[in-house]
């Protein structure tokens, strides 16, 4: 690869006890970066969204992701988030070779969402599943998550843990952890 890698991580409404099921969940957030392949961040984007739904976020969801009601109330919903997502890539005018998420679960989310809402797919069609790379990369027996991952490098993970934006930037600079 010699361009660049769109970095995307998501945030979804939950409830460990099964109030909103996992095929109902929606994206709260949606952060992204574009890195060089040496995790070198050249552009961020972010949004929360509001899901409809299960509007109200659990107690368990907004403790985890440390989200207010009023963050995902005066979003916008999914349709537009994802529009101005892909008018992002699309303005960047940056050779994308692929996007990634620090495991499959953000490329689960956003093709129910998409699919759910009806509305067209904007990012680029390869996906790396950064953790499954990593952990064949260093012989691990479970799939990390990104702030074990992170210390098996030497790094530190900076911001908040479950907030789109910080997990997308930390995973941004793993890039360099992955190439053969």
């Amino acid at each position: 690869m010699t361009g660049f890698v769109l970095v995307i991580d998501v945030e979804a409404t939950c409830c460990p006890l099964g109030s909103v099921p996992q095929q109902q969940m929606e994206t709260i957030q949606i952060g992204a970066v574009i890195a060089t392949l040496s995790g070198e961040v050249i552009g961020e984007w972010n949004s929360h969204v509001r899901p409809i739904r299960h509007p109200v976020l659990t107690t368990f969801c907004t403790q985890l992701t440390g989200f207010r009601q009023s963050d995902v109330d005066t979003a916008d919903v999914f349709p537009s988030v994802i529009k101005r997502l892909g008018q992002w890539i699309d303005d960047t005018r940056s050779t994308i070779e692929c996007w990634a998420s620090w495991g499959a679960y953000d490329r689960h989310q956003l093709q129910q969402d998409v699919t759910f809402h009806g509305v067209p797919w904007c990012l680029p069609p390869t996906h790396l599943n950064m953790k499954a790379v990593f952990a064949k990369k260093f012989r691990l027996k479970k799939r990390p998550a990104l702030s074990t991952a992170l210390s098996l490098v030497g790094l530190e993970f900076s911001g908040t843990p479950h907030n789109a934006q910080d997990d997308a930037r930390n995973a941004a600079k793993l890039l360099q952890h992955l190439q053969r």
